[in-house]
C-alpha cells in the first residue's frame, strides 16, 4: 500500500515536472516572439516615419509645377 502511493506521487511529481518543462519552454519560446514582433514594430514605425518625410519632399517639389491653361 505505501509503495503504491509512492509509486502514484513518483509519477505525480514526473508528470508535474515534464508539465512545467514545457510552460517554461513555451514561455520562452512567447517571449522570443513578441522580442521579434516587438522589434518589427519598430521597424514598421522608423519606415513611416521615412515615408512621411519622402512624402512630404515629393509634395514640395509637385507644388512647383503648374498647368499652363
Amino acid at each position: 500500500m505505501i509503495q503504491d502511493i509512492q509509486a502514484k506521487t513518483r509519477d505525480a511529481v514526473e508528470q508535474q515536472s515534464a508539465t512545467t518543462t514545457a510552460i517554461v519552454h513555451n514561455i520562452r519560446e512567447i517571449r522570443t516572439i513578441v522580442e521579434e514582433s516587438a522589434a518589427g514594430a519598430q521597424d514598421t514605425s522608423r519606415s513611416a516615419g521615412e515615408l512621411v518625410q519622402l512624402a512630404g519632399g515629393l509634395e514640395k517639389l509637385t507644388g512647383r509645377f503648374r498647368l499652363a491653361g
